[in-house]
C-alpha cells in the first residue's frame, strides 16, 4: 500500500504484484482489498503504513499499544513506543522516502500478515552499530513480512522479517550475494 497525492487527497493503493496496483479509499473498512473487504483490524494496520509512508511518525504511532513488543532481525526484541519511535525515526532519517507496497494482507485470528516492499533512497545518514553511515544516494527495494498483533483496536505486538542481506547490498555496504 503506498500513498500518492491526488486531486482528491490523498489515493491508498494496494498491489497483488509489482507494478499493478488497486485504488481504496483512505482507511475505508468496506474498501477492497487484496482477498476481499479491509476489516477493523487490517484497517488499524494499513493506518501505520499509510501515516510511516507520509512521515507521520506521531500518526503512525497512535495505533500501537504503550507496552508494543517489536522484533526486528537488526534490533532483535524490544519493549515499549519510545524504542519502536527511535526505529522509525531512524529510517525516515535514512530515508525520507521510505514506503511499504503492500503486495498482500492476510487476516488469522487477531493477527494481521502483511506481505510487500520497503521502498526507498538512502539520502540521509543511517544509523549503524559503529556510528551513522553516509548516504549513498542507493535505492531499496527489499521484501518484507510483517505480523501485528491486533487488541482493543491497538497493534500490541509487531514482528518483522527481511533480508537484511539484501537490504546492506542494496546500500552498497556489503557485496551482493552469488547466486
Amino acid at each position: 500500500m503506498r500513498s500518492q497525492p491526488g486531486s482528491a487527497g490523498t489515493r491508498t493503493l494496494v498491489g497483488d504484484h509489482p507494478g499493478r496496483y488497486r485504488e481504496l479509499s483512505s482507511f475505508d473498512p468496506a474498501s477492497p482489498t487484496v482477498g476481499g473487504l479491509m476489516t477493523r483490524q487490517q484497517t488499524i494496520v494499513s493506518q501505520f503504513y499509510e501515516s510511516f509512508a507520509d512521515g507521520e511518525i506521531d500518526s503512525a504511532l497512535t495505533v500501537f499499544a504503550d507496552d508494543l513488543e517489536t522484533v526486528d532481525p537488526g534490533m532483535g526484541t524490544v519493549h515499549g513506543l519510545p524504542r519502536f519511535r527511535q526505529y522509525l525515526e531512524a529510517f525516515k532519517r535514512a530515508m525520507p522516502d521510505a514506503r511499504a507496497v503492500i503486495s498482500r494482507m492476510y487476516e488469522a485470528g487477531d493477527t494481521v500478515i502483511v506481505e510487500g516492499r520497503l521502498l526507498g533512497t538512502h539520502t540521509g545518514p543511517l544509523e549503524g552499530p559503529d556510528g551513522d553511515i553516509e548516504p549513498s544516494g542507493r535505492t531499496i527495494d527489499v521484501p518484507f513480512a510483517d505480523f501485528s498483533l491486533v487488541r482493543d483496536d491497538r497493534i500490541v505486538s509487531y514482528h518483522t522479517y527481511y533480508d537484511q542481506v539484501s537490504l546492506l547490498s542494496q546500500l552498497g555496504l556489503m557485496p551482493e550475494p552469488s547466486s
